[in-house]
């Protein structure tokens, strides 16, 4: 949505053919019945629609969006990218480390970068 906007205001016209559809899963649930994030040392977000399925899925096992935001927070937060930080931020995460290149591999660099930073 982001490159389309950005293509449209400089004059082009463009196409959106959606080729994926993301959904929530049920993954999350383990995360509500765990303190402190289920023991986790970090939580990856590699998209922003995951960042609002993560919490979205909290909130309806029962758990308040600020709450739900506390929990994740407790534990490392690592984004693809950019857009993704922004939106995990918006809903009140606290980001810890941002991927340089936005692939798997590039989260898996920032991962092994912050954890080497913070090595106790």
């Amino acid at each position: 949505a982001a490159l389309a906007l950005g293509l449209r205001e400089r004059g082009a016209e463009v196409d959106e053919i959606a080729v994926y559809h993301t959904v929530p899963g049920d993954g999350v649930a383990a995360l509500a019945e765990h303190p402190r994030a289920s023991h986790a040392d970090a939580i990856t977000f590699t998209s922003s629609s995951t960042v609002r399925y993560t919490l979205d899925g909290l909130e309806r096992d029962g758990m308040a969006r600020g709450d739900a935001a506390a929990l994740l927070n407790g534990t490392a937060i690592v984004c693809i990218g950019p857009i993704t930080a922004e939106t995990a931020r918006a809903e009140g995460l606290r980001v810890d480390a941002e991927a340089r290149e936005f692939t798997g591999a590039g989260v898996v660099d920032a991962l092994v970068a912050w954890f080497a930073g913070h090595e106790g």
